[in-house]
């Protein structure tokens, strides 16, 4: 989207990866300085964060530039980065939520269907690769669940190994054992996006209030999907506070629900959560 955007704004873009999904999200005192210094201005390291969100802001005063805050951790982190200029246009991207941006549109990207995916594989990796062997490039795709960095990190191994046809990969993957494990090239891995989502999720405040991570880790056991009544009998909790912990699962997208009273992990994360 980023790219098509682009052309209509001629004077900047301007791009930070903010680590959401890092165990050491980017300060965006960081940011801002390398913003700054890249339009030409002198950075004080000692200027605290509102002095450079004010130069930032002013900097872009009457320009039309385009910013991209990929992978953000929450609303605190992104609000400093925001121009003023009702000219200017922001992407943000984060795994989670993001209430309190000013005139801010949500968009919910759900995962890539089995055709998206494997053009996400086709691109990584070349269609005279993909096509040796389509039905299993195919059976790789849908064993990534939809998930692009599951597809990207698929696509990174096989690059990595151009003697491996890909249904080597795939073979690898039908083990649900060692399914996340094979789903890890160099720093990237899948099993780490989940685990700092699930670290991330809110302790219980009393002794009687459901802990998150652990209705997690029991709908791992469930069937692929569950209603709110077996959900109540696998927790031991009342329907009414079970509803309100699994619908803090579906706000930190690590449940999905699919209508009202209608709960469901998606493959990898039930493997996670087992």
């Amino acid at each position: 989207m980023a790219r098509r955007l682009a052309p209509g704004f001629p004077d900047g873009h301007f791009f930070a990866d903010l680590g959401g999904t890092d165990l050491a999200p980017r300060d965006p005192h960081h940011v801002l300085s390398g913003w700054l210094r890249a339009l030409g201005s002198d950075v004080d390291p000692r200027a605290d964060v509102d002095e450079l969100a004010g130069r930032w802001r002013s900097a872009l005063h009457g320009r039309r530039a385009l910013v991209l805050l990929d992978n953000a951790k929450d609303t605190h982190q992104v609000l400093p980065l925001l121009p003023a200029e009702r000219s200017c246009a922001v992407l943000v991207t984060s795994r989670d939520w993001l209430p309190g941006i000013p005139g801010a549109r949500t968009t919910l990207l759900g995962p890539l269907t089995d055709r998206e995916a494997v053009d996400l594989l086709t691109a990584r990796i070349g269609a005279a690769r993909v096509g040796q062997d389509p039905v299993a490039a195919a059976e790789l795709a849908r064993l990534c669940d939809g998930i692009p960095l599951a597809v990207q990190i698929a696509a990174a191994r096989l690059t990595a190994r151009p003697s491996w046809p890909v249904g080597a990969l795939a073979v690898r993957l039908r083990d649900e054992r060692r399914r996340l494990d094979e789903l890890k090239a160099a720093d990237l891995t899948v099993r780490a996006v989940f685990h700092l989502t699930y670290t991330g999720l809110p302790k219980p405040q009393t002794d009687t209030a459901i802990d998150l991570r652990r209705a997690f880790r029991l709908l791992g056991l469930a069937p692929k999907e569950v209603g709110l009544p077996a959900a109540a009998a696998l927790l031991g909790h009342p329907a009414q506070d079970t509803e309100e912990a699994l619908e803090q699962l579906v706000d930190h997208h690590l449940v999905d629900s699919p209508e009202p009273g209608r709960y469901r992990l998606h493959d990898l994360l039930r493997l996670y959560a087992r």
